[in-house]
């Protein structure tokens, strides 16, 4: 199942994670978010004086690389993370600014990190 969460921060700087229910009628393989989460977790992080960056979510036996669907799907203005188990056990992390994110252009291969 891909995970998927809610990345939220101060000034550019990812400062915390919130899960979300991934609602996908094929949770396998894609994810969806009720819009209704998007409005609790924007109010939430602005009470804490913190901004929705964008989403993290996973992909279960993929690579940390934005499918297609992912460019489809993006918000301008934010960013997209994503988690991928390697073979190894290791866990691939990429940060992609899609449609205008906040990643400067040609930076996404500097934000991979194998931890």
């Amino acid at each position: 199942m891909e995970a998927v969460g809610a990345v939220l921060g101060a000034g550019g700087v990812a400062v915390d994670y919130v899960r979300l229910e991934n609602v996908s009628p094929t949770p396998a393989s894609a994810f969806s978010v009720d819009p209704l989460d998007f409005v609790r977790i924007d109010g939430e992080a602005r009470d804490r004086g913190l901004t929705l960056l964008g989403l993290f979510h996973s992909h279960p036996g993929g690579a940390a690389e934005p499918s297609d669907a992912d460019r489809r799907g993006a918000w301008p203005g934010q960013c997209c993370w994503i988690g991928a188990l390697r073979a190894d056990g290791s866990i691939e992390l990429g940060a992609f600014p899609l449609n205008g994110g906040s990643l400067a252009a040609g930076q996404a291969d500097r934000q991979k990190r194998i931890v």
